[in-house]
């Protein structure tokens, strides 16, 4: 049997899924004293990890 999808519920997840990748790079900034302080790095290396990230997820 063929289903069809509403068109509704495939945009209502593909909002939810760019609301998911967006948000991961707040929240990094967010944490990111926490995680220089823990890894012991600059602040500049953990921005740098957070673009390369954002980099990486937009490809």
């Amino acid at each position: 049997m063929n289903k069809k999808i509403s068109p509704n519920w495939i945009l209502l997840s593909l909002a939810i899924s760019a609301f998911a990748i967006g948000s991961t790079e707040f929240i990094s900034v967010g944490i990111m004293p926490l995680l220089t302080r823990t890894f012991g790095i600059s602040l500049s290396q953990g921005g740098l990890t957070v673009s390369i990230y954002a980099l990486g997820g937009g490809c």
